[in-house]
């Protein structure tokens, strides 16, 4: 995913720490999404 995608991604924390507590499995909190179309990793990044 790193070749797609070597910004990351914009995500919530409270949100990741809520799925984990709720079972959510732990590969799915993890997962990497792929980009919405026509947008590119710098797309991602934020000042």
């Amino acid at each position: 995913a790193y070749e797609e995608n070597f910004m990351g991604i914009v995500f919530d924390p409270e949100e990741m720490i809520a799925a984990y507590e709720a079972g959510t499995p732990l590969d799915q909190i993890t997962r990497r999404p792929t980009l919405p179309t026509g947008m590119s990793p710098w797309d991602m990044h934020r000042e």
